[in-house]
């Protein structure tokens, strides 16, 4: 995958968001979306920059497919806690400053 088709992403420390919580954000461009089909997909580790998180950003065709992946993790000891029914966006009070 070329250079500027690869996925972006930027991290906010706490100390820089009006609420202190982190923020990290991720840019996808439609090659690197296109590139996460047919199973394939995208994973970060962000340890080594600091950030202690790793990521794996994954495309399925439905939910019925992508809870069948999750349910493959979880039958090999990943933890796997299914939130869909969890509003996670950002409240309107997360983007005000304090």
């Amino acid at each position: 995958m070329k250079r500027d088709e690869q996925v972006l992403f930027a991290f906010a420390r706490a100390c820089d968001t009006p609420d202190n919580i982190p923020v990290l954000t991720f840019l996808i461009s439609e090659a690197a979306w296109a590139y996460a089909k047919d199973g394939l997909g995208h994973d970060f580790d962000l340890t080594r920059v600091g950030i202690p998180v790793k990521v794996i950003i994954g495309r399925t065709k439905n939910n019925a497919a992508g809870l069948e992946l999750l349910r493959a993790a979880n039958r090999i000891g990943e933890e796997v806690k299914d939130v869909r029914n969890v509003d996670l966006g950002f409240k309107d009070d997360d983007k005000k400053p304090n």
